[in-house]
């Protein structure tokens, strides 16, 4: 974000005899420490050089020159902030200030407060047990008459923004009536279950820690009730499948 305003003025009480000879923006709370950067590009103006660092007063970007005040002054306004670190620590502003020098005398200390807006980052589920992985394939059969499990037991919910999660949908998407069948546990957990079969769903809801939603879908199962007439010979020769889709949601999002 850009933090200066357009219209921002660089003056010299000398009538702009002298040059610039640097002007140092400096972040003295950077609470993210490297993540935070303060950049500009002087492209346009190669009298002006760049330098970027960190000292005892915090993370600073020097705009050194020399270089007419005009020349300091559109640079200036060109100057931008960003936070590249996934959470915001410390306070939610950072003050950036500025002061020029002529060579001889460094002008008034001229700050700007920049509000950080904390965005709420949606839950990452992957059911495969890699951080690669996102969704996972199994295989149900007649030697499983209490269903498989639809998750790999390394299947990892991660938030990276809250440490509670509000709910959790599994659903079968190609669902056939009757003949499938989706159960859970929520033992030991604040969680409750539930189960819209005529839509071959599972809602959980409830406030409680990613440890104990992340347990609670490690516990659902598929399972298949055959039809009359069916056999799981018949079923693995018109290569039936299923397809689950699970998702999850913090306070905010999904």
């Amino acid at each position: 974000v850009r933090i200066v305003s357009p219209a921002a003025l660089l003056t010299d009480a000398d009538g702009g005899v002298n040059t610039i000879q640097y002007l140092n923006i400096t972040i003295s709370d950077a609470a993210n420490g490297a993540g935070e950067v303060l950049a500009v590009s002087v492209a346009h103006i190669p009298a002006i050089t760049l330098q970027q660092g960190a000292d005892q007063m915090g993370r600073y970007l020097r705009l050194i020159g020399p270089a007419s005040l005009s020349e300091f002054e559109n640079v200036l306004r060109l100057v931008t902030y960003v936070n590249n670190d996934e959470e915001v620590a410390g306070m939610a502003w950072r003050q950036v200030c500025m002061v020029a020098n002529d060579g001889v005398f460094s002008s008034n200390v001229a700050c700007v407060n920049v509000t950080l807006q904390r965005v709420n980052d949606a839950p990452v589920l992957r059911l495969g047990g890699s951080a690669n992985v996102v969704d996972t394939v199994v295989t149900y059969n007649e030697t499983q008459p209490v269903g498989v499990y639809v998750a790999n037991m390394n299947a990892s919910i991660a938030d990276s923004d809250d440490a509670f999660l509000a709910g959790l949908v599994v659903r079968i998407v190609s669902y056939q009536a009757t003949s499938d069948n989706l159960s859970a546990s929520t033992v030991g957990t604040s969680i409750s279950l539930r189960q819209q079969q005529q839509q071959g769903t599972l809602v959980f809801s409830g406030n409680d820690s990613v440890p104990n939603y992340l347990s609670v879908l490690r516990s659902v199962r598929f399972s298949y009730s055959l039809r009359p007439g069916e056999t799981f010979e018949s079923l693995e020769r018109s290569g039936a499948v299923r397809r689950i889709e699970v998702t999850c949601s913090d306070a905010s999002r999904n």
